[in-house]
């Protein structure tokens, strides 16, 4: 079935503006993007080895939907 959302692939926040609260600001600005388009969900893409990451998104509401696996073959 059809599904329509948006997709937030890679946020970086410089570390010297860490804590600053600019994360937070381009989430909302990308959620009000979403929600003037009627679009009713939002995915992320968030780095494993992230875990402060993860409780920033976690503190905004999300919640993990899926985890996406890779396995290297030989040189890359």
């Amino acid at each position: 079935m059809p599904q329509r959302f948006a997709m937030v692939d890679t946020i970086v926040v410089g570390q010297a503006y860490q804590r600053e609260g600019v994360g937070r600001r381009l989430m909302v600005c990308a959620e009000s993007w979403v929600q003037a388009r009627d679009i009713g969900r939002i995915e992320l893409n968030v780095f494993e080895f992230s875990t402060g990451v993860h409780r920033f998104y976690e503190e905004l509401g999300y919640s993990t939907l899926s985890r996406r696996m890779v396995k290297r073959l030989g040189d890359e």
